[in-house]
C-alpha cells in the first residue's frame, strides 16, 4: 500500500463526560493530542482506540495467545511479537463509574477514510450495561447487542502508562531470550540506539525480553550491564519499538490482508529527555510511512509539539490542542508553537500595537525574512512589516505583473538565485547567487572547527560544527527535482528550531555579514533606493 493515508479521519463526540458536540480531525500519519492536565486527553485517546480488535473472542477476556508466535495460520489469529492479540482492552482505557455514569450518557462516532468500513464510513458507539445485576457499563456499537458487533477488525496496540512502571517497583520480573529472528533483533538494536542517540558507541548490545505483572517488552542494552539496570526511558523505547516491530511483521507476513494498523501511545514523552523525544517523533513518522501505521499520542511536552509542527513533520501530522472552558472541552488546531507554550506555561503572550505606517515586505520564505533582519540595521527594520506569508518567486512576480496594488506599492524580496529585472523598481534581491539556506550551509561548511563562531571552542558541550552538520553531512549527490531545496531548508529549519543561532536565529547570518562587508553595503544601498521608491508612492517619509 503505497498511498496509505490513515484509517481514521475524524471523531465526533455527541456526549462523553466533559466532551459535548466535540469534533476532531486525525493526521494521516501522526495525531498529537496536547493540553493541560484535566483536559481528558487520555479519555479521547481511549475513545479513538476502543472499538478495534483482531480477536474472534471477547477482547476483554482473550488476553494472550495460547499458541506461540509463528504457528498461527491466519491474519486475524496472528499475535503481536509478545504473543498478545492485536486488541485494545476496555480496562486499559476507561473506568466508568457505575454510581455516577449511566447507560446512554455516552455516545460518539468514528469516521473512516474507507467508506466501506462500518455504516458507509462511520461507526457509532454508546454506553450500555455490561451486567445489569451489578450495573457495570461498557461501550458498544449503537443499536446492536450481537456478539462481536462492538469491534472493528483492524490491528491495534494501545500503550498505556503501565509501560513506564519502574522496574524497581515490579514484584516479579522474568528475563528471557525473545523468540524472534536475527533480523528482528537487528531492527530493535539499531532503532533503539538511534532513538536514544547512542548509535555512536562501539559497545555491543544484547536484546532481551522482560516480563512482569504490568508489562512485557523487548529491550536492548549494552552487554556491560544487566537488564535490570536499564533506565525507565530505555524501557519505554523498548516497549514502543516492540509494538512497531509487531506491525512490521504483520505487514510482511500478510501483505494482501494487511490494510494498515493503529498505534496509540499515552503520554509519549514520559521518562524521555527532549532530544530523544524529538528523535522518537521523527522516527514514528518514518515507521508510519514504512509500515502503513496511523499513530496517536497524548503529550504535555513542548519538544514533542515543536517537533510535530516542524516542516519535516507537519504535513502528515495533526496537532489538536484541548482546552477546558466552563467544564467543557474544546479543541484548537491552528495554534502556533508560541501560543501552545504560553498556554501550557501560563505565561500570556503580550501583543503590542504600532500605529506608525510601515512598508510591507513580501518574501519567499522564513529564511529570506531572517536574512533581511540580519543584513539591515535595526533603524531600517523598524520601518518594515515583514509579512509572514511564504510565496514562490514566480508567484510574487506574477502578482506584481498583474498590477495588483498590494504588490506594486510594497517591497518584493527575492532570493539571490532569481534573475534580476532592472525595470522592477520595487523588487529587492538578497545577496549571493543561491537561496539563503544554501548560502549559509556552504559558508558554515567553509569555517574551520577552530573558528570563534563555534561556542564549543569556549565552553565545551556547546554548539559546534559537528552538531551543525550531524544530521545533514552532505547534500544528495543525485537529487530528484526539488530534493536539494528540501535538504537545505530542513537543515536550516533544524538550526533555527533548536535555537543554535541564538533566540532570534540571526547569529550565523550576522557572521556572514561580518565576513562580507562590501556585499552588505551594496545590499543596504539597494534597499534604501527601493524603499524610497515605495515611500514616494505611499507618501511617507523617505530614508535620508
Amino acid at each position: 500500500m503505497t498511498n496509505f493515508s490513515g484509517i481514521l479521519n475524524r471523531i465526533y463526540i455527541k456526549k462523553f463526560r466533559k466532551f459535548e458536540d466535540f469534533s476532531m480531525d486525525c493526521g494521516s500519519k501522526l495525531t498529537v493530542i496536547a493540553g493541560q492536565n484535566g483536559t481528558q486527553k487520555t479519555t479521547l485517546l481511549g475513545l479513538l482506540a476502543h472499538p478495534f480488535s483482531m480477536s474472534n473472542k471477547n477482547p476483554e477476556k482473550d488476553t494472550i495467545s495460547a499458541e506461540s508466535e509463528g504457528t498461527q495460520s491466519t491474519f486475524f489469529d496472528y499475535p503481536t511479537l509478545l504473543g498478545y492479540k492485536f486488541q485494545s482492552k476496555f480496562a486499559n482505557k476507561f473506568k466508568l463509574d457505575k454510581d455516577k455514569e449511566h447507560p446512554g450518557e455516552h455516545e460518539y462516532t468514528l469516521y473512516f477514510n474507507d467508506t466501506s468500513i462500518g455504516d458507509n464510513g462511520s461507526f457509532t458507539l454508546e454506553s450500555i450495561y455490561r451486567n445489569k445485576n451489578d450495573k457495570t457499563l461498557r461501550i458498544w456499537k449503537k443499536g446492536s447487542r450481537a456478539s462481536g458487533d462492538g469491534y472493528l477488525k483492524y490491528p491495534v496496540i494501545y500503550l498505556s502508562l503501565k509501560r513506564v512502571t519502574p522496574i524497581g517497583e515490579e514484584k516479579k520480573i522474568t528475563i528471557g531470550t525473545p523468540s524472534i529472528d536475527t533480523s528482528d533483533i537487528q531492527f530493535i538494536t539499531q532503532e533503539y540506539n538511534e532513538i536514544l542517540l547512542s548509535s555512536g558507541t562501539d559497545e555491543d548490545n544484547v536484546s532481551i525480553q522482560l516480563d512482569s505483572q504490568n508489562k512485557k517488552q523487548i529491550v536492548s542494552h549494552p552487554v556491560s550491564y544487566g537488564a535490570l539496570t536499564i533506565s525507565a526511558g530505555q524501557d519505554n523505547i523498548g516497549t514502543i519499538l516492540t509494538a512497531v516491530l509487531s506491525f512490521k511483521k504483520l505487514k510482511e507476513l500478510f501483505p494482501s490482508e494487511y490494510k494498515g494498523g493503529l498505534l496509540f501511545i499515552d503520554e509519549i514523552e514520559s521518562t524521555l529527555y527532549p532530544a530523544v523525544q524529538k528523535k522518537l517523533i521523527e522516527k514514528l513518522i518514518r515507521y508510519a510511512k514504512d509500515y502503513n501505521l496511523q499513530i496517536f499520542c497524548t503529550t504535555h511536552s513542548p519538544t514533542v509539539i515543536e517537533t510535530a509542527l516542524s516542516n519535516r513533520c507537519k504535513y502528515v501530522t495533526k496537532i489538536n490542542y484541548l482546552k477546558s472552558v466552563d467544564n467543557k472541552i474544546f479543541v484548537e488546531t491552528e495554534l502556533t508553537y508560541e501560543q501552545i507554550l504560553s498556554h501550557l506555561s501560563l505565561k500570556p503572550l503580550i501583543t503590542t500595537h504600532n500605529k506608525k505606517e510601515k512598508i510591507r515586505v513580501y518574501s519567499e520564505d522564513h529564511e529570506a525574512r531572517l536574512f533581511l533582519k540580519a543584513l539591515l540595521p535595526n533603524k531600517y527594520i523598524t520601518l518594515l512589516d515583514l509579512v509572514k506569508i511564504n510565496l514562490g518567486a514566480q508567484e510574487l512576480i506574477g502578482l506584481k505583473g498583474r498590477k495588483i496594488n498590494e504588490f506594486t506599492h510594497n517591497i518584493i524580496l527575492l532570493d539571490g538565485d532569481q534573475e534580476e529585472d532592472n525595470t522592477s523598481k520595487n523588487i529587492l534581491h538578497l545577496p549571493g547567487e543561491v537561496g539563503p539556506d544554501k548560502l549559509l550551509y556552504d559558508f558554515l561548511q567553509s569555517l574551520p572547527e577552530s573558528d570563534p563562531f563555534w561556542p564549543d571552542n569556549q565552553i565545551t558541550g556547546s554548539y559546534s560544527k559537528q552538531i551543525c552538520f550531524m544530521n545533514f553531512p552532505a547534500p544528495p549527490t543525485t537529487p530528484h527535482a526539488g530534493e536539494l531545496r528540501v535538504f537545505y531548508k530542513e537543515w536550516f529549519t533544524e538550526q533555527i528550531n533548536n535555537k543554535y543561532w541564538g533566540p532570534q536565529g540571526l547569529n550565523a547570518l550576522k557572521k556572514w555579514k561580518q565576513t562580507y562587508p562590501n556585499k552588505v553595503s551594496e545590499f543596504e544601498n539597494r534597499f534604501v533606493k527601493v524603499y524610497n521608491y515605495i515611500a514616494k508612492k505611499q507618501k511617507i517619509d523617505l530614508i535620508v
